[in-house]
């Protein structure tokens, strides 16, 4: 395949090179999960995108909302909103994939069944907002009151449940220890400061 300007082929091609392209339709790999973009020793440069949404696996994805980044999880246990609309059900829905169970649902078999009401139904005609959960817990930025509480039962160790001031420790240990006890006091209260909003 020649890459001079104007070029226009169609067929299957091997170890193609060419210096640019200019994309008229999508971007399809012949084989599920076979082929990257670039590598670990050739890298993308930069990838620009729209607000839509960047799938990553069958059930997550990364969206924008009101301008800001969304970690979203897709729900496995209902029928997508978009299916739904266009008059599909589950058993239909299970009945045309061959599952035993709506957890077992691709991403690509709800579009499949949601494009015999439309063929030309895209993955966003089949998932609404109402169809994810945010799922920001492993990416928290803030601790919980459970995880401070547990910071404060660790902090205490073996020590009475009476003991409820570092007074009481100024007189057994050093300056150096008394340091230390005080910066690990600081840190929970700072992180127990920040939890009113985040129960």
């Amino acid at each position: 395949m020649s890459s001079r300007a104007g070029l226009i082929a169609k067929g299957e091609f091997n170890n193609i090179s060419f210096d640019s392209a200019s994309v008229g339709g999508h971007i399809i790999p012949s084989a599920h999960e076979t082929y990257d973009i670039g590598s670990a020793s050739y890298k993308i440069r930069d990838m620009f995108v729209s607000d839509n949404s960047l799938w990553i696996g069958d059930t997550h994805k990364i969206s924008i909302q009101t301008g800001k980044m969304k970690f979203r999880k897709r729900k496995s246990s209902t029928v997508p909103t978009g299916v739904l609309s266009a008059g599909g059900n589950s058993a239909a829905a299970l009945s045309y994939a061959g599952k035993g169970s709506l957890e077992l649902m691709t991403t690509g078999e709800w579009l499949s069944y949601r494009q015999t009401f439309n063929p030309e139904a895209k993955i966003t005609d089949v998932f609404a907002d109402a169809d994810f959960d945010d799922e920001t817990e492993d990416m928290a930025l803030y601790y919980t009151k459970s995880q401070v509480d547990s910071i404060i039962t660790a902090l205490k160790g073996t020590a009475s449940t009476a003991f409820d001031t570092l007074g009481e420790l100024e007189s057994g240990i050093d300056a150096n220890e008394l340091t230390v006890v005080n910066n690990a006091a600081a840190i929970v209260a700072a992180q127990a400061a920040i939890i009113t909003n985040h129960p």
